[in-house]
């Protein structure tokens, strides 16, 4: 399938929430900065499934997450008609990562 997501760079994936949320918070605002698409696109390595919920209401998966440095996140996906079933695939490698030992 390719390289593990731990040769991804620095730049793109994330362990600690906490220090990517930290570099952000110097930024001048958006406006100012240059344009680049996906800016704030990072892959974030999540060490711990807390919870994972489906709001049938609103059509989205909900589930919380920490990092490996413990930081807790929130995750909220809304379905999409162009990506059916992207909210099944999501919930899946939630529960295996929730299911499997943190290494």
């Amino acid at each position: 399938m390719g390289a593990s997501w731990s040769d991804l760079p620095g730049s793109l994936l994330a362990g600690d929430l906490g220090a990517l949320a930290a570099t952000w918070e110097g930024r001048p605002p958006r406006l100012l900065r240059p344009r680049v698409e996906a800016e704030a696109m990072r892959v974030v390595s999540v060490s711990t499934v807390e919870h994972i919920g489906y709001d049938p209401a609103e059509q989205r998966l909900e589930a919380a997450v920490r990092d490996e440095a413990g930081t807790r996140a929130g995750l909220r996906v809304s379905y999409r008609p162009v990506c059916p079933g992207a909210l099944d695939a999501l919930a899946e490698a939630l529960k295996k990562s929730a299911a499997s030992p943190a290494t």
